[in-house]
């Protein structure tokens, strides 16, 4: 009687089940990676957007009393010139009492 032998494949066709598992989370790391990278980018674009932003608002707080100066003597000039007095009409020129500070 002849013992049943265990079945042996080839050398080449060795299948480890290994390989699709460790494929899947090295697919799986790329993706974070991938997602990370683009967030990071996002995070900095919107840090230089936000720096801009700020920059813009003090010079707008620099400019501000001039403008503001500008309009109280426009104000003050329309009424006794009427080239001024048809600026302030069409812009809507309106000078209230001087915030307080």
């Amino acid at each position: 009687m002849k013992l049943a032998t265990t079945h042996q494949p080839k050398a080449g066709t060795l299948f480890n089940a290994f390989l699709p598992v460790a494929l899947l989370g090295l697919s799986v790391m790329l993706v974070i990676g991938l997602q990370t990278k683009g967030e990071i980018a996002r995070r900095s674009s919107l840090n230089a957007g936000i720096e801009q932003r700020v920059a813009v608002a003090k010079q707008g707080e620099k400019v501000r009393p001039q403008l503001d100066k500008l309009a109280t003597e426009l104000y003050q000039l329309s009424q006794s010139d009427a080239t001024a007095r048809n600026i302030v009409r069409k812009y809507r020129i309106q000078v209230g009492k001087p915030a307080a500070q």
